[in-house]
């Protein structure tokens, strides 16, 4: 990481009203790194801190010749769990959860329906690659995002209802998972 790309971070949770910042640091030494939280009333000051006590590459100035000390990831988000989520090594993406949860309930119904005509198949891919077109268009907060990647079995759950027929069943769990997820912003 770079100051200048750890700065836009702080840039941006300043201009977004973030409740928190998070900060990796990595030590020599240490199997995993460290992560300091900072609340919005602290952004300004950390900031002036970090870019004066670390170098271009986010190394600590005051460590280099004893001990490797440096800066790893920065993210922002309004609780400790999406700050958590955010620097996780192998965060899952929450498109590809979607993308999964509705390849899962398409190869259920191949399964169960060996012999159904190309146009079913195609009438199925087409509502559910529609279901993804429109869940992939809208922006989601790190807190949506991470309620997707949670919730991966209750949106499968809804598109396998789609599937089935039931709109009511299909309009009350969408609605539900709508509720939830806006409950997340």
């Amino acid at each position: 990481m770079k100051k200048k790309q750890f700065a836009e971070v702080f840039k941006n949770a300043i201009q977004n009203h973030a409740a928190y910042i998070g900060v990796a640091i990595q030590t020599e030494g240490s199997s995993r790194p460290e992560i300091i939280i900072n609340p919005i009333e602290n952004f300004e000051e950390k900031l002036k801190y970090y870019r004066a006590a670390y170098d271009e590459d986010m190394v600590l100035v005051s460590a280099k010749g004893k001990k490797d000390i440096r800066i790893i990831a920065v993210a922002w988000g309004d609780s400790f769990a999406d700050i958590e989520f955010q620097m996780m090594e192998e965060r899952p993406d929450w498109k590809k959860v979607i993308s999964e949860a509705i390849d899962k309930v398409v190869n259920r119904m191949l399964e169960q329906n060996p012999d159904i005509s190309k146009s079913q198949r195609e009438a199925w891919d087409a509502i559910l690659e529609g279901y993804k077109e429109q869940l992939f268009l809208h922006r989601y907060s790190v807190s949506q995002q991470r309620f997707i990647v949670e919730n991966a079995e209750l949106y499968e759950e809804m598109f396998e209802t789609c599937m089935n027929g039931n709109n009511e069943e299909f309009k009350e769990k969408f609605l539900h998972l709508s509720k939830e997820l806006n409950n997340h912003a």
